[in-house]
């Protein structure tokens, strides 16, 4: 979400509305939003609007002042950059698999990544620990047939995924 905010100083009677505008080229702009002015005001009078659309991690902004009698302006370009969120991410491949499983992870944030590896009776086969940012590992390379149980977590217990996994013969 990106909200937009802006102020005016003065707006005189025949300020109709405000309509904000969006652009991923800064050529481009499309209308997503309009909000009314407050007309015949010599006062400080602050807008805001949010945009909940934007799919983009950068995008151009612009303000287009309409008037009742159809005259427009519009405010300078702002450019937004918006910071990747970053998540923890953990995929197993391939799954079903004859032969052995690899789970690859991106750990950002280096919290402490625990896989633990149970059976189909709920003994433990096997667990693995580690703070690296990113990294993969093999697991059940020497095990027999059957189905097993993955849990895994980055951080200290809380289960961020519980994956079956079946080894074919």
């Amino acid at each position: 979400k990106i909200k937009c905010s802006w102020a005016t100083a003065f707006e005189s009677s025949n300020a109709q509305t405000f309509t904000v505008q969006r652009s991923y080229d800064g050529n481009n702009f499309i209308s997503i939003g309009t909000i009314p002015c407050t007309g015949n005001t010599a006062t400080l009078q602050q807008y805001n609007f949010t945009d909940s659309s934007n799919n983009s991690s950068s995008a151009y902004y612009r303000i287009k002042q309409t008037d009742r009698d159809g005259l427009f302006m519009y405010s300078y370009t702002a450019y937004i950059k918006c910071a990747q969120l970053q998540k923890e991410v953990l995929t197993v491949l391939p799954n079903p698999s004859p032969d052995k499983f690899v789970i690859n992870f991106t750990n950002p944030k280096n919290k402490r990544l625990q896989v633990i590896i149970y059976d189909i009776s709920g003994r433990l086969v096997s667990s693995y620990q580690s703070v690296e940012v990113n990294g993969k590992f093999t697991v059940l390379e020497n095990n027999a047939a059957g189905t097993y149980l993955l849990k895994a977590s980055f951080n200290e217990g809380e289960v961020f995924i519980t994956q079956k996994l079946v080894k074919l013969k």
